[in-house]
């Protein structure tokens, strides 16, 4: 547990942490080995007045100087070919890997194309399971005497079996399952599968998982799903100024306890630690303001995750309404607001934006990036259904995944390098290889402590990839501290 896996941004190389820090630690290796070799040659050990090399006598130097640097030499070329042989090991897992992912994913268009032309027939074989279970249910209605008892017992077996939701394996099915359900729709309605495969995701996007989206929101009815007026305003800050040295990034203040001011950015701790946590009446978001004297201000904005998960808009705007209109790329009042929030505060069109995302403030951070009208210099989200949105070419995108999280898996495949993929980078860890989920939580692996843990693992990785964005996000802040404000929207 703990160590990350590294692909995208235009590379076909995955490199776990330990990989690359057996890699990093050769190249060290081969330099320091340069050095030791040519101080060894340019020591003065055959003065003038020395008798030639076949004439030397037990006892002097000069042999065993050149044993050593012999040695040497063959260590720097051991060296080398090892950290080659690393890389190429590398390379060639991401190869298998991306292989296996487009084999997934082709299939898994065709799977879903078929499950829709033969939905018909996939129902009625289903009456023969779905009477035993009937027939079962009556049956234990007859021995606890109460259907209300029963409803319970089933409830609780359910919930014992929420573990299934953390597997890898189930959260990979998932994955393919929503990449698939754009050709699952359109083999329902006849569409034939050289047709479904050439508009869905895989081909002119057309259709895709956007498409699937706006679909399920046409069928929802008139009320569930869909959007409403929103309002947006500015939280009081407490006048409480954070130490420069404050403490490490998993413990950064959070907007829970807002400040009004942080120190300057150190890296992917600090994006984590500062995205608001969410719940009710609390600010779903936080911008940070970096000024230098004659330069245009940075900023930072920080968007919290889903905190109600009803089908209804209520008077929450960071809902599943919000998650559905934004995979959908409509527009959702959760990235209305946070537009908004951003021009009170005094963003201008064609500022430099760094926007940050958890869950769904990963979809409203694409968002900001993708309709903002601003100057992009990167993208970071964490746990965040995004896979298949676009963002602009050219912009830094990191995006960090849990692998048991079930909640990125949503946004189904991310997309591949040739299909506006090219600048995404995908961070992934496992944190229940060696120990069962948590039973107290439906969904445990999605919890945010799990993303700034991950968060810190990536500030200690030196993956030339990982590492460039960490020195760009700690470049962008110029070293100065932010005036941070925090933003509530509430629907109208």
């Amino acid at each position: 547990m703990g160590d990350i896996t590294v692909s995208g941004g235009g590379s076909t190389t995955v490199a776990t942490g330990e990989l690359l820090e057996h890699a990093t630690q050769l190249r060290r290796l081969r330099v320091s080995i340069d050095d030791w070799e040519r101080a060894l040659r340019s020591a003065p050990v055959l003065p003038a007045d020395r008798t030639p090399a076949p004439q030397w006598m037990p006892g002097d130097p000069e042999p065993c100087l050149l044993e050593a640097g012999a040695a040497l030499h063959r260590a720097a070329e051991l060296s080398s070919e090892l950290s080659r042989a690393l890389e190429r090991a590398a390379e060639n897992y991401g190869w298998v890997e991306r292989t296996a992912s487009g084999l997934s994913e082709a299939s898994g268009a065709v799977v879903g194309w078929m499950a829709g032309t033969f939905a018909p027939v996939i129902v009625l074989w289903l009456l023969g399971p779905a009477s035993l279970l009937a027939g079962g249910f009556a049956l234990s209605t007859l021995v606890t005497g109460s259907p209300a008892a029963s409803w319970r017992g089933l409830g609780s077996w359910i919930s014992r079996q929420r573990g299934v939701l953390s597997d890898p394996a189930f959260v990979t099915f998932v994955r393919s399952l929503v990449s698939s359900a754009d050709d699952t729709m359109l083999g329902f309605v006849g569409v034939p599968l050289p047709l479904a495969l050439a508009v869905d995701d895989r081909g002119l996007r057309l259709f895709g998982v956007r498409g699937a989206a706006r679909t399920v929101i046409g069928l929802a009815g008139h009320r569930a799903l869909k959007e409403t007026p929103v309002t947006v305003r500015q939280v009081p800050v407490a006048v409480a100024a954070v130490p420069a040295d404050s403490a490490p990034a998993d413990s950064v203040p959070a907007a829970s306890a807002p400040a009004a001011s942080a120190p300057p950015l150190r890296g992917f701790g600090d994006l984590a630690g500062r995205i608001p946590p969410g719940g009710a009446d609390a600010p779903q978001l936080r911008i940070e303001k970096y000024e230098t004297s004659g330069a245009a201000p940075h900023w930072v904005v920080y968007c919290g995750g889903t905190v109600d998960t009803g089908l209804t808009a209520t008077g929450e705007p960071w809902d599943n309404t919000s998650n559905i209109q934004g995979v959908a790329e409509l527009n959702p009042s959760s990235v209305r607001a946070t537009l908004q929030a951003m021009k009170d505060v005094g963003i201008k069109p064609g500022d430099p934006v760094l926007a940050v995302g958890y869950s769904q403030g990963g979809i409203v951070a694409t968002d900001v990036i993708r309709q903002g009208g601003f100057t992009n210099v990167g993208l970071v989200t964490f746990g965040s259904p995004t896979g298949q949105m676009v963002v602009p070419a050219g912009v830094p995108n990191v995006a960090v995944e849990i692998r048991e999280d079930l909640v990125p898996a949503l946004g189904g495949e991310p997309r591949q390098a040739d299909r506006g993929g090219l600048d995404r980078i995908v961070v992934r860890r496992s944190i229940y290889e060696d120990r069962p989920p948590p039973t107290d939580e439906v969904l445990p692996a999605h919890n945010i402590r799990n993303y700034r843990e991950t968060a810190a693992i990536m500030d200690a990785s030196s993956e030339d990839r990982v590492a460039g964005m960490r020195e760009a996000i700690v470049d962008f802040a110029r070293g100065e501290k932010a005036s941070v404000t925090l933003w509530r929207a509430d629907r109208a």
